[in-house]
């Protein structure tokens, strides 16, 4: 008789199977998920319908109960219905303007749709990248998602495990293709799967890029619209602005 709880476990066996190979550096590639149907008007390619959304951008407002911190200059906001985040000249680099956060109810499966834009005459940072939002674990570290580029663009998106050992830190996950183009909107849409130890994004609709990634047995916990500019060192030379006119993450 076959146990009731035999498929568990053997996903639990195939997941251990997939870190050990990930620590050899010999995993084989993660399939990407075939994305599902999309709830009606929504602004992204890819959303899906049978995620609950947890927090979102809606009708100009940030909703439901965000917080919000580090933000004693005002430099992040919502001005008319966007989240707009605004670097003063002189600022350093390797922290943020401002933060907007949300709590996530121990949720295993994430997506995160945000449609973005940097200014048009975007100063790049001399480490030639920027971190847009975090996604956070309970205690065991988080996976930022970053764009990364030259000077002037154009720009690549990439993510850095930052988990606490043994599980995945670094290195940067992605490739250079170099989609993302300062002053113009980009749909970047990301999924995170615990059990199926992957994470996935897409940009604009196209192309699902795969990772594998080694998750912490600690749940996603936190939400951080976190833009960070850098990298340690360097400065602002000019003001900037990276804005999000559409943002939702859902998850269960």
């Amino acid at each position: 008789m076959t146990s009731p709880d035999y498929p568990t476990k053997v996903d639990a066996l195939v997941g251990a199977l997939r870190d050990v190979l990930l620590e050899l550096g010999t995993a084989p590639p993660v399939p990407p998920v075939p994305p599902g149907p999309i709830p009606p008007g929504s602004p992204f390619f890819f959303e899906p319908a049978d995620l609950p959304v947890l927090c979102e951008l809606r009708n100009g407002l940030l909703v439901p109960n965000w917080y919000e911190e580090y933000n004693a200059a005002g430099n992040a906001r919502v001005v008319n219905g966007v989240v707009e985040f605004y670097w003063p000249k002189g600022k350093k680099g390797g922290e943020g303007v401002g933060m907007f956060w949300h709590p996530l109810p121990a949720v295993r499966k994430v997506y995160v749709g945000a449609r973005v834009c940097l200014a048009d005459d975007w100063q790049n940072h001399e480490a030639g990248m920027s971190k847009l939002f975090y996604v956070r674990t309970n205690g065991a570290g988080d996976i930022p998602f970053v764009l990364k580029g030259g000077p002037s663009g154009p720009y690549s998106v990439y993510c850095y495990p930052q988990f606490h050992a043994p599980n995945s830190s670094g290195p940067w996950l992605g490739e250079d293709n170099g989609i993302v183009i300062a002053g113009l909107p980009f749909v970047l849409e990301v999924w995170l799967d615990m059990a199926d130890r992957r994470v996935q994004w897409a940009v604009d609709g196209g192309g699902v890029y795969t990772v594998p990634v080694k998750f912490p047995p600690d749940a996603m916990a936190e939400f951080q619209l976190n833009p960070v500019w850098g990298g340690a060192n360097d400065t602002k030379d000019q003001e900037d602005l990276m804005t999000f006119s559409a943002l939702v993450v859902s998850g269960q």
